[in-house]
């Protein structure tokens, strides 16, 4: 019950585009801050429907409609993720990372994502790995910041690069057919 409460408020305020502002201001405004968050929520979503399996089909279409703001506004070319819509620079390890991870997650349910998940990690490793095998903070037009953090830079990328050789994998659901 707590959880379907929480997804219903998360459905309602989603707006008419698939965005979900990042929070509501004391004076009741929003701050429209969309990055990898917007991520975050369809995968909650996704998990939520896989657990509680509800019959109201308005979690699948604030899925797909959040999925569809995301690849039509957020993700570009199928490379890179927007820093916070609609700014697109720099481009940060961590969207990069969390795109690649939720493709994949996504995938059962969209399997085109899984060849837009490996053209992230193919545009992060060959634009934002370093020769240490790390992976560099933010990217800008004419500079890069070096900076590997073990925790933002590095360990979301190799969980990211994990999750997506887990999803290719996996056993071909057609081949089973």
């Amino acid at each position: 019950e707590l959880a379907t409460k929480v997804m219903d408020h998360t459905v309602a305020n989603q707006k008419e585009d698939g965005r979900w502002n990042y929070r509501k201001l004391d004076d009741g405004s929003e701050r429209a801050q969309i990055d990898f968050h917007q991520l975050f929520i369809i995968e909650c979503l996704h998990k939520f429907i896989g657990f509680a399996n509800p019959s109201d089909s308005k979690y699948r279409a604030a899925i797909d409609k959040g999925l569809e703001f995301f690849l039509k506004n957020q993700l570009v070319d199928e490379h890179y993720c927007k820093y916070r819509w609609p700014k697109e620079m720099p481009i940060d390890i961590h969207n990069q990372a969390s795109t690649i991870i939720a493709l994949c997650r996504l995938s059962d349910i969209r399997p085109d994502l899984i060849s837009m998940a490996e053209k992230v990690a193919e545009f992060t490793i060959n634009n934002m790995q370093l020769e240490n095998g790390g992976f560099a903070y933010k990217m800008y037009p004419k500079r890069m910041n070096r900076t590997s953090f073990i925790r933002w830079s590095n360990a979301w990328m190799h969980l990211a690069l994990t999750t997506l050789l887990g999803t290719l994998s996996r056993p071909n659901e057609s081949a089973k057919e």
